[in-house]
């Protein structure tokens, strides 16, 4: 559920992003309509923060550096979904409720579980929501 605590160090590193298609992929339009699509080309974050509930490192946030003209410069947070489980980022690759905003989104500690995708909310439109698996290095999407 939340990050190790040492992921706290990677804080200015780039995490690599890919989004996972057949998990629900949506995009709120400016007018409030929302539509399912097919996921994003993966993209690169840099870790700005780590959002905490009860002194745990539960949410990543950043912004994105690399990928998809459209989404640069935008705000994601990766929220790891699996119960149970610390994940490491530089080590593994962790599977993660992912928003995309223009706008640094809200964390809301007070919901529990603390791996729902509803700990972050944005009013900023268009935004992407989905799922998306994380690491810090290329070499852990490998098989």
């Amino acid at each position: 559920m939340p990050f190790t605590k040492d992921n706290e160090t990677y804080i200015k590193r780039s995490a690599f992003v890919v989004p996972i298609g057949g998990y629900g992929w949506h995009r709120l339009n400016e007018d409030g309509s929302g539509n399912s699509i097919e996921p994003l080309e993966k993209f690169q974050i840099e870790i700005l923060e780590f959002f905490h509930a009860n002194e745990e490192p539960t949410v990543a946030c950043g912004k994105v550096i690399s990928g998809p003209a459209a989404i640069l410069d935008w705000w994601v947070t990766l929220i790891p979904v699996f119960d149970n489980q610390y994940v490491n980022l530089e080590k593994e690759v962790c599977t993660c409720g992912t928003l995309i905003c223009r706008q640094k989104p809200r964390f809301n500690a007070s919901i529990t579980p603390t791996n729902h995708p509803s700990v972050v909310s944005t009013d900023t439109r268009p935004h992407y929501s989905g799922i998306s698996i994380a690491s810090l290095s290329p070499d852990n999407f490998m098989v």
